[in-house]
């Protein structure tokens, strides 16, 4: 979001990680001009990112984009867990012992959510 009082122009945004699991495959990405107080997006150059596949699952990998614009350059950092985090399972029966089940079941298919 371009926060200030003037418009960014020539915004561009490249996502990296010091990780040696994290794969780029498209990591430049042109956002354009964005006007004062007004949020910037890139439907139609996203970034695409993956991992190695020796990644564990539920690993977590630091993620750092550099945005830069014609007077401009930050850098903003975040964490991306590989593999899904949650699930809910729906026990609706009085006793509960069927959601035990179940989760034993996805535990041994090593299903994270």
């Amino acid at each position: 979001m371009n926060i200030g009082s003037y418009q960014a122009q020539n915004v561009i945004g490249k996502i990296f990680s010091e990780d040696s699991l994290f794969v780029g495959i498209d990591t430049i990405a042109s956002f354009g001009t964005i006007p004062p107080n007004t949020l910037g997006t890139n439907q139609g150059d996203p970034f695409i990112i993956a991992t190695k596949p020796e990644t564990p699952i539920r690993d977590s990998i630091a993620i750092k984009i550099e945005v830069s614009s014609d007077i401009y350059f930050d850098t903003l950092e975040f964490m991306i867990r590989i593999g899904q985090k949650d699930y809910l399972i729906w026990d609706p029966d009085s006793n509960y012992s069927s959601g035990l089940v179940i989760k034993s079941k996805l535990d041994s298919l090593d299903f994270c959510g």
